[in-house]
């Protein structure tokens, strides 16, 4: 048995090793298989992203160590790159702009986008790329970081928000446009709103300032108005009267009765005026000129009355006065008629007399200096056909007779110069005349154009001005300014003011472009309007500027010393001022003439 035994011990050992052999080759068999399993199922799973990756429609890239490894042909695409191995091996900030929007490098910014991207796994940001051909376009980066043999390895994927940019741009151009809208319409319905409310404070100080005594009734006869003239005639305060009943705190005759004054004006709807006698806050007896109408709101429904007192006392007196005065204003105005028309023949003389002073040269003494250039430009031809001393002759006589003309024009420029300085004074003291035998009203409330009396007296000028290349500009914003005067008179003012700029440019040598500046100025505050002749003439000193204003003072060889003293009158009998301004010698000179706007209540013929 122990041999046979031992016989079988290496058959069961060879049998145990076999089987030992068989189990291991088996395990590593399954081992292999499961290895080869897992790695199958890794493929499949490797090459269904890496088809993912590859036909995915938005740019999909790998980083790793800062560079990128990998993208997809959309990525090649949006770059508009080549191919893929024109992206390969480049840093995110080379395919970038230098800076982002925000002003930050963007090698800079993005190394701080990857360090975040690792500390949180993922990060989403906008950023902005350039393509290969240069053009930059806006996106939305996913970063995912994976890490692999200690290093981060990014997964990339990008999307173009070309459009969205562009739809935000405009939503927030929209949105501006729209907050400016709101913000004007905020303002227009502000300013309409203070509009109304200054208004409404303008009428009730209106309201408040009128001499005539004002009361609102509504249609239960409560009054829901009253101003201070109210107030003061029945010596009360507005509290003791709007809100109360008319009838309690100003009792009247009619009131209770058919005739009451809200009751009329209920019932027709007709305004309506009657007289009272009614005693007033110093114990007086005075009499009211009572005015009632009907208040309505905007749809022309009668809401109430409107009842008016205004005194008449004062009226009835003028009116007596003038009734008995009616015989001696008769007579003044007969002799102001008179001096009226003595005027009138004087005006026409005076433009008479105006006439050779406008017209400065004579076509004669024109005509005889063609003729002596003339002789000059043939003196050779003259001297063959007339012998050299006959032809001097000739020259001596043209110029005599060229001496004689330019005399006999001075001498007639002087004269008319003078009448017509005489025939201003006579004028000025018929128009004083005047003035004095007129009533109270100005007899120079005729309606004038200023701007056309200063462009009239501008274009009378005209020739002298372009002859010494003088540049006139004339501003005048309201071209229907008016002022209330004597037309004749005050242009006769502005010619001088006019002639004296033009003539000063002669005292001075043309050093720099000459320029006579005219502006109205309009001043509604003080109700006045102020006409500026600015030029940059030769000017005068200090103690020229005290005398330019006197009788007989003058800075000119021929002279009077009249034009601006009768300027002054004429200017002050138009309650006006006139100013005469200089810094000094060749420093130019500013003419300011100060004139009362028109009224309309003054508006009556001279």
């Amino acid at each position: 048995m122990n041999t046979s035994r031992e016989k079988n011990d290496p058959l069961e050992s060879k049998s145990r090793a076999l089987e030992e052999q068989m189990a291991a080759s088996e395990k590593n068999s399954r081992e292999r298989l499961d290895k080869f399993e897992q790695a199958t199922a890794r493929l499949k799973e490797e090459n269904t992203y890496r088809r993912f990756f590859d036909t995915s429609a938005e740019a999909m890239l790998s980083l790793y160590d800062g560079y990128f490894i990998d993208c997809n042909e959309s990525c090649v695409r949006m770059l508009r790159a080549k191919n893929k191995k024109e992206v390969f091996r480049l840093h995110p900030w080379e395919v970038s702009p230098p800076f982002q929007p925000d002003g930050r490098a963007s090698e800079e910014k993005a190394n701080e986008m990857i360090a975040l991207a690792v500390k949180s796994g993922s990060h989403c940001f906008e950023w902005v790329h350039r393509r290969m051909d240069g053009e930059d376009f806006p996106v939305e980066v996913f970063l995912t970081a994976v890490t692999i043999d200690g290093k981060a390895m990014f997964n990339s994927t990008w999307r173009e928000i070309t459009d969205r940019k562009a739809a935000e741009a405009e939503l927030a151009r929209y949105r501006e446009h729209l907050e400016e809208l709101v913000e004007i319409k905020t303002e227009e319905i502000t300013a309409e709103l203070k509009k109304h409310e200054q208004l409404e404070h303008d009428i009730r100080q209106i309201l408040d300032a009128s001499g005539d005594a004002i009361r609102v009734i509504d249609c239960d006869f409560n009054i829901i108005y009253a101003n201070n003239a109210l107030a003061r005639l029945k010596k009360t305060s507005l509290d003791n009267l709007i809100g109360k009943k008319c009838h309690e705190v100003i009792p009247e005759k009619l009131c209770f009765t058919g005739n009451c004054s809200l009751k009329r004006i209920l019932g027709n709807g007709k305004t309506f005026s009657m007289e009272e006698c009614m005693e007033t806050d110093d114990g007086r007896t005075e009499t009211f000129l009572v005015r009632v109408e009907p208040h309505t709101d905007s749809d022309g429904k009668i809401i109430g009355a409107i009842k008016s007192y205004r005194d008449t006392t004062e009226e009835k007196q003028i009116q007596k006065v003038a009734e008995e005065n009616a015989q001696h204003k008769g007579r003044i105005e007969m002799s102001n008629n008179l001096l009226h028309d003595i005027g009138n023949a004087m005006t026409g003389i005076s433009a008479y007399i105006l006439k050779p002073q406008v017209e400065k040269d004579w076509a004669e003494i024109k005509s005889m200096h063609q003729l002596a250039e003339l002789f000059a430009s043939k003196k050779q031809e003259m001297i063959s056909a007339l012998g050299e001393k006959k032809q001097h002759a000739l020259e001596d006589f043209i110029q005599a007779l060229i001496d004689s003309l330019e005399k006999r024009h001075a001498d007639s420029t002087v004269f008319n110069e003078k009448i017509a300085a005489a025939v201003g004074h006579v004028c000025s003291v018929l128009d004083l005349q005047r003035h004095y035998m007129r009533e109270k009203a100005s007899p120079l409330a005729t309606k004038i154009n200023l701007s056309t009396i200063i462009n009239d007296a501008w274009v009378m000028y005209s020739d002298n001005l372009e002859k010494r290349k003088i540049d006139v500009r004339f501003n005048s914003p309201d071209g229907n300014l008016s002022i209330s005067g004597d037309q004749t008179r005050l242009i006769r003012v502005f010619l001088n003011i006019i002639k004296n700029s033009y003539e000063a440019f002669d005292q001075k040598e043309p050093e720099e472009k000459r320029k006579l500046e005219i502006d109205i100025i309009r001043d509604n505050e003080n109700r006045n309007v102020r006409v500026l002749f600015r030029d940059n003439a030769v000017g005068f000193d200090e103690e020229t500027g005290r005398n330019l204003f006197t009788r007989g003072f003058t800075t000119k060889d021929s002279g009077t010393g009249i034009g601006l003293h009768e300027s002054r009158s004429i200017i002050e009998s138009h309650n006006g001022t006139i100013t005469m301004q200089s810094d000094g010698i060749n420093t130019g000179t500013l003419t300011t003439v100060t004139l009362p706007l028109f009224t309309n209540g003054k508006d009556k013929t001279a």
